[in-house]
């Protein structure tokens, strides 16, 4: 890379960073956008982990490791950090099994991760449950969780500090 290129890059990284610490800028935009920048810098890394952001973890993640979903050693900063706001804390309320708490990573496209935290913004109870059905590959895992209301919010704002973090990559 070129140091004009990488002082061009430098600068659409901090500019997205700014956008992202005034709250201007929503998640889906701010990950496009941050793709194309690490798209320009070749970082294949970084645009894979936006892609399947934007499209989603379906396809994927009972599959294999997230850091192999991801393409980056174990134990890697980016995995480290998609796991901590993907995985939330929840309680299986499934009719059949003893309530009891686990974790579930979203899997959904940020699209619909920041539709439902808008749907979701009004709700009064603390609390709401969220029906999965049937797991296609385990029987055991839970049909219907009981998630804090917030935990939209914290799946998206988890998402938008990672962001700013690898963003930093570029912006040094």
């Amino acid at each position: 890379m070129t140091p004009d290129l990488r002082q061009v890059l430098a600068s659409r990284a901090r500019a997205l960073q700014d956008r992202l610490n005034r709250f201007s800028v929503g998640s889906v935009e701010a990950a496009t956008e941050a793709r194309c920048i690490f798209e320009d810098a070749d970082d294949d890394v970084r645009c894979r982990w936006l892609a399947l952001e934007l499209v989603g973890y379906a396809e994927h993640v009972d599959a294999r490791a997230l850091h192999q979903v991801l393409d980056v050693p174990p134990g890697d900063r980016l995995a480290a950090h998609v796991a901590a706001y993907r995985a939330q804390r929840g309680f299986d309320v499934t009719s059949d099994h003893n309530r009891a708490e686990f974790r579930h990573f979203f899997i959904e496209p940020l699209s619909d991760l920041e539709a439902a935290r808008v749907r979701v913004a009004s709700v009064a109870a603390s609390t709401l449950v969220l029906d999965f059905g049937r797991h296609p590959r385990d029987a055991r895992y839970p049909r219907a969780a009981e998630f804090s209301r917030a935990v939209f919010d914290r799946v998206v704002a988890g998402f938008m500090a990672a962001l700013h973090l690898q963003l930093g990559t570029l912006a040094a």
